[in-house]
Parts: C-alpha cells; sequence; structure tokens
C-alpha cells in the first residue's frame, strides 16, 4: 500500500509527459498553475469550456469573464439558440453556433479578436457537434471540437448518433492535423485510469458509469488522452458539476498524443457567478510562435482627442492661440506655416490631451457603465460567494432576487445611455454638434 501511494506521488507533476517517460523530478513539480491574474503568455493559448444553461441575457456578462479570465477559445454548450450564425458578443469576441430549438441542446465556439483571422473552415455537424479548423503560425492546422453528449435519459438512438457522428468528424480530419475536443460529454470516467488504459492520467474525479466508458472506448479507439486527468488537483478543482449535494466531472478535454505535453494546466474555476451547477473549466496550451505576427506587431499611441470638451481642452486651445498670435508676426510662405502649425498641434496634444497605449479596443463602449452598475454586480457577485459557501437555500434566494435585480440595473442604465445619446442627435442644430 505504502509502496502504491508512493509510485503514484512520483506521477504527480505540472505538466504531462510522454507515456513512455517517467520523470524523476515530477514528485518536486508543483500541480498549481500560475495566477490567473497575471497576462497570458504570447506563447500560450488558454482554452475553456462551459456549459452555461442558457446564453440568453447573458452573453454581455460571458465576454467579460472571458476577458477577465484572457481566454482565446471556449467551447460553450446548450446556448439554446436557434440557428447557424456568427455573432459579435463584446469585448472583441465573436460566437459561432449551431442550434435547431430555443429549449434544448446548442452547441457554440467562440473566438477571440485574433484568431478570428484564423479561420478556415467552420462545419457544423449537428447542435451537439461542430469545430473550427484554425491556421496558426509555425504550427500545422488546429481542430476545435466543441461537443455536447446526450444525457442519461435520452434515448439510445440519440446517444448512437452522436457518437457516430463523432467518429466520422475523427476519420474525415488529416493525420496531419491537430486536433482538441471540448465539452459536456455526460459521463463519469472514475478517479483512477481502467486496466490497461493509456489516455487516464489517474487524477480523476468519483465513480465510472456506462456513458463514461464510452469516452473511455472513443479515447482509446483514436488515442485521444483525457487532458483533465494528467494533473493533480483538489477536488473543488476538478468538479465540473455541482448541484446540492451532488458532484461530478462531466466536462473533459481529449487532445492528439503528439501535443499532450504542451498542456501545462488544467482546472475548473469555481465561483463564477453566471451559472449556478456547471463551472468554467480552462486548460492552457503552450504553443511557441503561433501568433508571430501578433507578437511583432508595433500598435503606435494615439492622441486622446475626446478630451478636447475637457479641462485639458481648454490648456490645449488656448497655447494653440498664443502660438498662432506670435506667428501670424512673421512673414513665411504658406507651405512653412502650415508645416510648422501642424507640428506645433501635435506635439501640444501629446502633452495636453494625453496619448493611448497603443492598441486600438474594438466594440468598447464604456459610455453607460456607472458607479451604481458597478456597485450591483459587485454585490450579485458577493451574494453568489456567500451562497456558494453556506449552501442554504435562503441565501440562494437572497442571490437569485440581487441577480434579477442587478440585470435589471444594467438593462436600464443601458437604455437610459442610448436615449440620452439619441436625444443629443434629434436636438443637434448643426454637424459641428453631431460629430462632436
Amino acid at each position: 500500500m505504502k509502496a502504491q501511494h508512493k509510485r503514484e506521488s512520483i506521477r504527480a507533476r505540472a505538466y504531462p509527459s510522454s507515456d513512455d517517460q517517467i520523470r524523476s523530478q515530477a514528485k518536486n513539480a508543483k500541480a498549481s498553475p500560475v495566477s490567473d491574474e497575471k497576462r497570458r503568455s504570447a506563447n500560450n493559448l488558454r482554452i475553456a469550456t462551459w456549459n452555461i444553461g442558457s446564453l440568453t441575457g447573458r452573453s454581455q456578462e460571458l465576454s467579460n469573464i472571458l476577458h477577465a479570465r484572457n481566454i482565446n477559445i471556449c467551447c460553450i454548450q446548450e446556448l439554446k439558440w436557434k440557428g447557424s450564425k456568427s455573432r459579435d458578443i463584446g469585448r472583441n469576441y465573436q460566437l459561432l453556433y449551431n442550434g435547431t430549438s430555443t429549449t434544448r441542446n446548442g452547441i457554440g465556439i467562440i473566438l477571440d479578436e485574433i484568431l478570428q483571422q484564423r479561420i478556415i473552415k467552420v462545419e457544423r455537424i449537428s447542435d451537439r457537434i461542430m469545430y473550427v479548423k484554425l491556421a496558426l503560425d509555425n504550427l500545422l492546422t488546429l481542430n476545435i471540437i466543441s461537443v455536447y453528449a446526450p444525457q442519461v435519459g435520452c434515448s439510445n438512438e440519440e446517444k448512437d448518433l452522436f457518437w457516430g457522428n463523432l467518429e466520422d468528424l475523427f476519420v474525415t480530419i488529416p493525420s496531419d492535423e491537430k486536433k482538441i475536443i471540448a465539452g459536456d460529454l455526460n459521463g463519469h470516467i472514475g478517479m483512477k485510469a481502467p486496466e490497461n488504459s493509456n489516455i487516464h492520467g489517474n487524477f480523476g474525479y468519483g465513480i465510472s458509469n456506462s456513458q463514461g466508458q464510452d469516452i473511455i472506448d472513443l479515447a482509446t479507439q483514436f488515442d485521444l488522452p483525457i487532458v483533465n486527468t494528467y494533473f493533480q488537483k483538489k477536488d473543488e478543482h476538478l468538479i465540473t458539476y455541482k448541484s446540492g449535494g451532488s458532484t461530478s466531472q462531466i466536462d473533459f478535454f481529449l487532445c492528439d498524443r503528439s501535443i499532450l505535453r504542451n498542456f501545462k494546466d488544467c482546472k475548473v474555476i469555481p465561483g463564477i457567478p453566471l451559472t449556478t451547477q456547471h463551472r468554467l473549466l480552462v486548460t492552457c496550451l503552450k504553443m511557441p510562435n503561433w501568433n508571430v505576427k501578433e507578437k511583432y506587431q508595433q500598435h503606435e499611441p494615439r492622441i486622446k482627442w475626446y478630451n478636447i470638451h475637457n479641462a485639458e481642452g481648454t490648456i490645449f486651445t488656448a497655447q494653440v492661440d498664443t502660438y498662432l498670435k506670435e506667428t501670424l508676426l512673421h512673414t513665411k510662405d504658406s507651405n512653412t506655416l502650415w508645416n510648422e502649425f501642424h507640428m506645433f498641434c501635435l506635439k501640444t496634444a501629446r502633452t495636453t490631451l494625453g496619448i493611448t497605449r497603443g492598441k486600438l479596443r474594438i466594440n468598447k463602449d464604456p459610455t453607460w457603465w456607472d458607479e451604481n452598475v458597478k456597485l450591483m454586480l459587485l454585490e450579485k457577485k458577493e451574494s453568489f460567494k456567500k451562497w456558494q459557501q453556506s449552501k442554504n437555500d435562503s441565501d440562494r434566494l437572497d442571490y437569485n432576487i440581487i441577480k434579477k435585480r442587478a440585470k435589471k440595473c444594467v438593462a436600464v442604465t443601458r437604455a437610459l445611455s442610448k436615449d440620452h445619446f439619441y436625444k443629443e442627435l434629434e436636438n443637434a442644430k448643426s454637424e459641428t454638434e453631431i460629430f462632436n
């Protein structure tokens, strides 16, 4: 018993190595990841999967969470949207989705602004399976597959159709392309690896069941290691579904064995107040130089011309006025006067109005965000944490009340902001007032 425990502790490591190689230094390795507050490295891809229950009324909050967690790719399940479309959900995130009903299922993949430019192909197979093919620098093509397996109560025909479609998809992907499967597979694979299995890393959760065996069989057939099981974590960072006293691990990442060693971490992020049962699962994939162009692209700072209407603008106009009065006393040709005036304005604007840090933020509209909204969302977050810790019904009811109140506050504030903007347009007496 003691020898077995020693062997398992030696296998613990912060990143997976090849199955034919056991790292002797792994017993001293740290299993905890780098703090989420640190900005992601240019070499890392942060990929997430989340069953969100329903995306209706949640897209803005979801994009804020993904941005705060530095997520590049997020596979979402059960969004319950009908159609096969693409939509901007804010924070420069683009959602590609497929659904046939507004009451069940639905699948989607969210990409950040960089990866949106890397799309080669989007294939929507059903409302439970879709994938995106991406072209990354200095790397072969990467296929991101979002999946949502049928639940226990679904018919055997629906389950067979899902696993059959998934197998057909794997066969069609060329062997020289890499693939990552992420999603809610609705099965328990157990804490330890089955006998003679090399796709389970022995760091799972719970007890396996028949649906979990389907996952093991598929992963074994196509040699797809289950990434979650290769990182030793606390139970709180393994549980992907929690409802009352019931806890389970049903969301997984699977990948080609050739890129298994590139995964540096995989864990659940508990305590995010968007869904009450399913949890966000995040993994970090190290891909050297996957975005060379973005890494070396220079973004020049820009002048904050919008400060022209503030106190800084008064200082700027006063200095320009003084310059013009002094300059017009000298006799120079028009080109020289204009060039000198142009350079003076730019130099003065940079010092008085200020400059940005560089990169342009698209689709960012902070004008409606006020202190009241900030306090309401903070209250909602604290209420959710309190309920998660106490598990009391009264705290759950309080959270639901505060959640509805916060949602109403956001909607009202945004509406009032837009009304004010439209009234300014209607009451404008000249083009100058419109464009200013």
